[in-house]
């Protein structure tokens, strides 16, 4: 487990003790919102702590990097020539 600064500590604290009192199963704007911190920083530390999967996921943002799909208003851009030939793959 990653080290964590005695600042980070104490918000972890804090983290813990609100949902131990509110409960586990909210998501981490939830929690980030309850604690007044920013939710960046309430999922790092929920990330160095392995505290993740305690954690309800956020309907909006389930943890995974969106992929990049093409569609028929990019095959219209790229029609147009608005980026170079070496960036039209085909997809």
């Amino acid at each position: 487990m990653a080290r964590l600064s005695p600042r980070s500590h104490a918000a972890a604290y804090l983290i813990w003790c609100d949902c131990k009192d509110h409960g586990w199963e909210r998501t981490v704007p939830e929690i980030a919102q309850s604690v007044g911190m920013q939710v960046n920083r309430v999922s790092r530390i929920l990330a160095l702590k392995q505290w993740q999967g305690r954690v309800r996921k956020s309907d909006r943002y389930d943890g995974l990097i969106p992929t990049m799909m093409r569609n028929d208003d990019d095959a219209a851009i790229l029609s147009m020539g608005a980026l170079p030939r070496s960036m039209m793959a085909a997809g």
